[in-house]
């Protein structure tokens, strides 16, 4: 599977992931799973509002920041 690719993404970054991080105390890396994703649905899905666009896109810049 290309490490580019949506499917990739979608399994690198999933709430599942993010789950089994925070179970093993991994919680600054699950947080980090959270923003990317959410960025990623912002940058990609249908459906979002505007303002919550332009929230995720900013936590993930505060933090890159």
């Amino acid at each position: 599977m290309h490490q580019k690719s949506d499917p990739f993404v979608g399994t690198m970054f999933s709430e599942d992931v993010e789950l089994v991080m925070q179970t093993n105390g991994d919680l600054e890396e699950a947080h980090i799973c959270r923003l990317f994703r959410e960025w990623h649905d912002t940058e990609d899905k249908a459906g979002i509002p505007p303002e919550e666009r332009v929230k995720r896109s900013l936590s993930f810049i505060d933090w890159l920041m």
